[in-house]
């Protein structure tokens, strides 16, 4: 619920729109990345810290992951990870960084709203991955492209399973705008200063 709400504060303050699978069936196009972009994806390590309790989750991309640098988080995990209290293991698995993946994408249940941001972790990226090296380009956006189709289970981060599947009924984009409509996700890559 907290990732949610921040994700909702960063498309006010920083535009774009975002979309979560939700429990169910999801169908989604990803986008083909702008002209000069290398990728559809934007990869992102990034902290999410809950500094006491009933505090907003903090989230920031790791400075040590993303760029080589000194970062506090990882510094004070590493440090309660050597110690032999297990409560201080677990609160230094939580200062970690996630691997997050960001897409441009069209929400097919409403392809009207134009391109939004979809969040992802490593699960669903893996299966992107193993459909493109096995069915081809789903961010081609002419008649033989294909949607992706992802159906979750489960509301809590222990019971949530995502099956992640190509919608191999060939078909077009729609509206090639919405190439150029899209959301510059190197934002959410950006590193901020100590």
């Amino acid at each position: 619920d907290e990732l949610e709400k921040k994700e909702k504060e960063l498309s006010g303050a920083a535009g774009g729109n975002f979309i979560r699978p939700q429990v169910g069936k999801t169908v989604v196009r990803f986008l083909p990345p702008k002209a000069g972009v290398k990728s559809p994806f934007q990869i992102v390590y990034e902290h999410f810290i809950q500094p006491g309790p009933g505090q907003k989750k903090i989230r920031f991309s790791c400075p040590k992951r993303m760029e080589g640098k000194r970062c506090p988080a990882c510094e004070k995990a590493d440090s309660l990870r050597r110690t032999q209290n297990p409560a201080d293991r677990e609160r230094a698995y939580s200062l970690y960084p996630s691997k997050r993946i960001y897409a441009n994408v069209i929400d097919r249940a409403n392809p009207d709203e134009g391109p939004k941001v979809m969040p992802f972790g490593v699960t669903i990226f893996d299966a992107l991955k193993s459909i493109r090296a096995e069915d081809g380009d789903f961010t081609n956006p002419e008649a033989d492209g294909f949607d992706i189709v992802i159906l979750r289970e489960g509301t809590k981060k222990h019971d949530t399973r995502y099956e992640v599947r190509p919608d191999r009924k060939d078909s077009p984009l729609g509206n090639m705008e919405w190439i150029e409509q899209q959301w510059d996700l190197s934002k959410y890559a950006r590193v901020d200063t100590l």
